[in-house]
């Protein structure tokens, strides 16, 4: 029996977590032994070194060490301490307050920071003797600050939103931090009625609070004003364009230098360069999983290993019809769609050494409205240009497939591509009929498959066919003709203009084989 080099990545990797190696060296190891195995060792060798650089190449990972370091700036200048007594102003004579305290200095400050650790930290330090001092259990005090720090890690900026991202390789991050807004107030506003009836039950109450003077106050809301000035420069400046997410912690880590040194002066520049010190140590600790986890990252095939798989799938008769590589070529944060015409871009580069017609893409990843198709096209029609230029360079074809609820949505629009592009023979359409079929046009297929194949029919490299059926508006996939999908006209059109065009079954059910299978007879005998 054959083993996949999956089974043995899992488990490898799974036996040296159980005996418990660390992860990082877990990851290296598993990925190295799969390689060699089946792969030669000078080649592993060779992939391994390579990827452990190449792992870590990445700008917008750059955000991730820089937001840690503006945090812990932050919180040794000063900064902290503002945060905690602008929230003790508001919430001083409430049941509870130190706690409740806690919880708002723990958004507020992860926040600023984008760590949730960096906040738990910060506000720990702050706040532990206060809490001490007023007869808080330990328990207690800890339980608020652990529960409230994921807070700092939805609301923006996080460093989790970033990593995410770069991992994804098509979500904007712009995106991310608005969506993590409400679900990060939400945990604190419910962290905070926990709390508050905790403390209610158990007599944590205020004795002896002072009646702050009202320039008391008004200097304890104009210490904090700097510090929450930093979120509206960085939410307010990646939200605009001004600067991406790597730029923006950039700007955080300058912005709380300087109120650490020259406005707050909590703390001396030779002081805050031993910190600087410490923090780039732990940004090597935070880079070193990130550089493993690519070992076994697809782009480590080369033209060798390419031939070798061509020639292994040509022997066995098989043709590689379309070398997939779905990128979101049309995301709105411009380090996601570079990285995404790269992808696409080395495939092309393997393409002939794996003997196939051509590399295929959509435009995108999300179901987009009508205003964000519309946003998203130049994106698009910018990534093509290059992916075209690409395919060009390695005497490649580039395939695009078209889809309803993506940027290239409709005929106009892919004739408009095409025409911006121009006449090449590098750029061609994969065409599938389900996903340019909306609801309304069920009725008329014939006619729409029509439109779009006298107009398109030549640059269509191949065809994709499933079936569906809706229930309500939520998409099923069906065996072949089991669905709504009506192919007699498709069918006749391919055997009279394209016969030799590849019909690439997608999506296909489990235990339907037959089914499929008798329907794709039928088909190329022309009995639908």
């Amino acid at each position: 029996m054959e083993i996949s080099a999956a089974i043995v990545l899992v488990i490898v990797f799974a036996f040296l977590l159980i005996m418990g190696t660390p992860v990082s060296f877990s990851i290296i190891t598993s990925a190295a032994v799969t390689i060699t195995m089946f792969l030669s060792p000078q080649f592993a060798t060779f992939i391994a070194a390579q990827k452990l650089t190449t792992g870590i190449d990445s700008f917008s990972l750059l955000a991730v060490p820089f937001f840690i370091l503006a945090g812990n700036l932050m919180g040794s200048g000063g900064l902290a301490q503002r945060l905690v007594n602008l929230a003790m102003l508001v919430l001083g004579r409430v049941p509870g307050s130190l706690a409740l305290t806690n919880i708002a200095g723990n958004a507020m400050f992860g926040s600023l920071s984008g760590s949730g650790i960096a906040a738990a930290s910060a506000m720990g330090s702050v706040l532990r003797d206060p809490e001490k001092n007023a007869g808080y259990e330990e328990e207690f005090s800890a339980a608020t600050n652990i529960a409230t720090a994921p807070v700092g890690q939805l609301t923006p900026p996080t460093n989790a939103f970033i990593i995410y991202s770069a991992a994804c390789g098509g979500v904007s991050v712009a995106t991310l931090f608005i969506a993590g807004w409400i679900p990060g107030l939400l945990w604190a506003a419910l962290c905070m009625v926990a709390a508050f009836l905790f403390a209610k039950k158990h007599g944590y109450v205020v004795r002896n609070a002072q009646k702050l003077k009202l320039s008391q106050i008004l200097k304890t809301i104009w210490d904090a004003v700097p510090s929450i000035l930093m979120i509206v420069i960085i939410i307010g400046g990646i939200l605009s364009g001004s600067f991406s997410p790597t730029e923006a912690s950039g700007v955080a880590v300058v912005y709380a230098f300087i109120l650490s040194v020259r406005i707050y002066g909590r703390r001396s520049a030779a002081a805050l360069a031993g910190l600087l010190r410490e923090k780039g140590y732990n940004a090597c600790q935070l880079a070193m999983p990130k550089a493993l986890c690519t070992v076994d990252d697809y782009r480590a095939v080369n033209q060798d290993e390419a031939c070798r798989i061509g020639e292994a799938f040509a022997a066995a008769g098989v043709e590689i019809s379309v070398l997939g590589c779905y990128m979101d070529l049309s995301a709105p944060d411009e380090e996601v769609r570079r990285r995404a015409v790269e992808n696409v871009a080395h495939c092309l580069s393997l393409q002939n050494a794996m003997q196939a017609r051509a590399v295929g893409s959509e435009s995108s990843y999300s179901h987009l409205c009508e205003e964000e198709k519309a946003a998203r096209y130049p994106l698009l029609v910018d990534s093509v240009l290059r992916i075209t230029e690409a395919a060009a360079k390695h005497g490649a074809v580039f395939a695009i497939e078209p889809v309803f609820w993506y940027p290239l949505d409709t005929p106009a629009r892919t004739r408009q591509l095409l025409e911006t592009v121009g006449d090449t023979e590098h750029l061609r359409l994969i065409f599938d009929a389900a996903n340019v079929l909306k609801k309304r046009d069920q009725p008329r297929q014939s006619d729409l498959w029509r439109s779009w194949l006298e107009e398109f029919g030549t640059h269509i490299t191949a065809m994709h066919i499933k079936d569906f059926v809706l229930d309500g508006d939520a998409y099923c996939p069906r065996p072949l003709g089991g669905g709504v999908m009506d192919y007699s006209f498709l069918s006749r059109w391919v055997a009279e203009n394209r016969p030799d065009m590849p019909l690439l079954r997608e999506e296909v059910q489990p235990g339907c084989d037959g089914q499929d299978l008798a329907f794709l007879r039928r088909l190329a005998e022309g009995a639908l």
